[in-house]
């Protein structure tokens, strides 16, 4: 499972909308993703917003399902607490998607069941 996660991250590459893997680590008893830093916690944790803000944030999501399509990536797992926001600051914060562990690439062959 993780290694399909990490081919998933490493398939979508550097990407506005989705957290970057920086690198990937491992020993005989774990596997350390050295991921990009979010400071601003997820989006499960907003409550209300003005429907303007509301309207970035879904194009966010949307946006980043289109990158995962147009890279062969199929991310399985859309659910507020998957987006995390890059800073507490709503003034700069972006929108990242991080969790790609029920994410598969997507095979254009016929004969595949994908």
């Amino acid at each position: 499972k993780i290694r399909s996660e990490v081919e998933s991250m490493m398939q979508l590459g550097a990407s506005l909308d989705a957290v970057y893997l920086k690198d990937v680590f491992e020993n005989n008893n774990c596997v350390h993703l050295v991921m990009e830093l979010c400071t601003g916690g997820s989006l499960e944790g907003v409550r209300k917003l003005p429907e303007a803000d509301a309207r970035e944030l879904i194009k966010a999501v949307l946006r980043f399902l289109a990158q995962c399509h147009s890279k062969g990536v199929v991310y399985r797992d859309v659910k507020p607490g998957n987006f995390l926001f890059t800073t507490p600051d709503p003034s700069t914060r972006r929108l990242k998607a991080t969790d790609f562990g029920m994410a598969v690439l997507h095979c254009d062959d016929k004969d595949s069941p994908l």
